[in-house]
């Protein structure tokens, strides 16, 4: 097995002859040398293998490419590349799937503010409005604040749910007592963080902290306002 995954490139080109659980074993390895396109045109070139041909059936070539090909690793031309083989060699519906499951990254410099306008196209962030598709807030977003009065003031329930909105948003000031915090979950999506900035009227007030989690029972602190003394409103700090 180490030999395959070492030398990937040129091993794979005949490995439809291994065992299926071998193989399946082999292209998850976290030892696998091979990037994604390359392995994509490997697998791709199977079909016009006509060595190949009486073992496809066995293989499930399309799981195959579903399971271990990540599209968001390669760029447009990669992409265009391997739709070009995969259609030339009779797979062009096959991997028109595996291009509707994918869903490619984006970059953002703010994540809750670009996912409000994802959601509400077209819709300004405010309170009291009428929504016209799921709600920010308790499907994309799940936002907790440690004061269970959070938010109430003079609020209906009504009001207060879309102020707790704009605030998860980022559209509106988050305002909290000494002690407490707010969590923010995003059950739809995974952040891959370059860096973090507030937004305030002059210098960041207090001394606010900010831990990231996969889990959510595993915290990791990536900020911390008392090494960033006088740290003003729009400011980046990288991470």
């Amino acid at each position: 097995m180490d030999v395959v995954c070492i030398n990937a490139p040129v091993a794979l080109r005949k490995a439809f002859r291994l065992d299926v659980a071998l193989l399946t074993e082999v292209l998850a390895s976290d030892r696998l040398c091979i990037d994604d396109f390359e392995l994509g045109k490997v697998l791709i070139a199977w079909l016009q293998d006509e060595a190949a041909i009486p073992y496809l059936e066995a293989l499930k070539l399309p799981d195959l490419l579903r399971d271990h090909v990540k599209l968001g690793n390669m760029d447009e031309r990669q992409i265009a590349t391997l739709r070009s083989a995969a259609k030339a060699a009779g797979f062009g519906e096959v991997f028109g799937d595996l291009q509707r499951r994918h869903f490619r990254g984006k970059h953002t410099t703010h994540f809750f503010e670009d996912l409000w306008k994802a959601v509400h196209p077209g819709e300004v962030i405010s309170c009291g409005q009428k929504r016209k598709r799921s709600p920010l807030l308790g499907y994309w977003i799940n936002f907790i604040p440690s004061d269970p009065k959070f938010g109430m003031l003079n609020h209906s329930n009504e009001d207060r749910y879309n102020f707790m909105e704009s605030v998860a948003s980022g559209s509106n000031y988050l305002d909290l007592a000494e002690s407490h915090e707010a969590t923010w979950f995003t059950p739809h999506h995974r952040l891959y963080l370059l860096g973090l900035s507030f937004r305030c009227s002059g210098a960041v007030a207090g001394s606010p902290q900010v831990m990231v989690s996969q889990t959510g029972s595993e915290w990791s602190q990536v900020f911390d306002a008392e090494k960033h003394q006088g740290m003003s409103s729009g400011q980046r700090v990288p991470y």
